[in-house]
């Protein structure tokens, strides 16, 4: 998870904003994640709704 917010985020400081691909890798990450049992259905719903917002 640190890897995901360290990526996700990383940017910020030269006012990078995310692009449409590194939204898409996230939501690859958050898929992989819950398909490992890592996450709740719950936990899960909530952060691809955070990424998809964004």
């Amino acid at each position: 998870m640190f890897a995901l917010v360290k990526y996700l985020f990383g940017n910020r400081e030269s006012g990078a904003c995310p692009t449409g691909e590194t939204r898409r890798a996230a939501l690859d990450i958050l898929d992989e994640a819950y398909a490992r049992g890592e996450l709740t259905r719950e936990a899960y719903l909530q952060k691809r709704d955070d990424l998809n917002q964004k």
